[in-house]
């Protein structure tokens, strides 16, 4: 992974990215997320594409298995 080799770090993500990512670890819906957040959905849905594409993965379960392993969650 792109970031794992530049060793990746929480200050590489926006504060709320992280927090969206801790709340799916959760296992939190999108719209659960965003009424905690007290955001849009849509707001919600970009940080988790944000994240997704910082941690070069496609999928939920990959982005949780990184991040874990880089400890961002």
């Amino acid at each position: 992974l792109y970031l794992k080799k530049r060793g990746a770090a929480p200050s590489d993500f926006h504060p709320t990215a992280l927090e969206v990512l801790r709340l799916q670890a959760d296992g939190l819906s999108v719209n659960q997320i965003a009424q905690r957040l007290q955001m849009k959905p849509f707001t919600v849905s970009y940080h988790i594409q944000e994240n997704y594409r910082k941690l070069n993965v496609s999928r939920k379960a990959d982005a949780l298995l990184t991040a874990r392993s880089l400890g961002l969650i």
